[in-house]
C-alpha cells in the first residue's frame, strides 16, 4: 500500500515561487502587490515574451525572503482568479 503524495505547502523548501497561468495584462507590480501581502518579496520577475516564438509567455516568479511566506503565499493564493484566469503558484525549481 503506497502513501499518498507529500503535500506540496509542507514540502516547499525554496521561497521561490512559479506564478503561471497569468494574464497578458498582468505587470511585475501587480505581482509584487498582490503577493507582499504575505509577506516580504525580495524579487519579482514576469516573464513577457518567448526569445524563440515572440508570442507572449503566461508566467513569472516571486522571491520571497522566507520560506514560510512563500509556503503562506501559495496556499492563499493557488487557483485564485485574477482577470478571469486561475492562478498556478506552486515551487519554482533551480536549474
Amino acid at each position: 500500500r503506497q502513501s499518498p503524495p507529500p503535500d506540496r505547502e509542507t514540502t516547499l523548501r525554496t521561497p521561490k515561487l512559479y506564478v503561471g497561468s497569468l494574464h497578458r495584462r498582468i505587470t511585475d507590480a501587480h505581482l509584487q502587490k498582490l503577493f507582499q501581502k504575505y509577506g516580504d518579496v525580495s524579487r519579482v520577475f514576469r516573464c513577457t515574451y518567448n526569445a524563440k516564438t515572440g508570442k507572449p509567455e503566461n508566467y513569472g516568479f516571486v522571491h520571497f525572503t522566507r520560506v514560510e511566506d512563500a509556503r503562506l503565499a501559495m496556499k492563499g493564493l493557488d487557483g485564485v482568479e485574477l482577470l478571469g484566469r486561475k492562478l498556478i503558484v506552486k515551487p519554482a525549481h533551480d536549474e
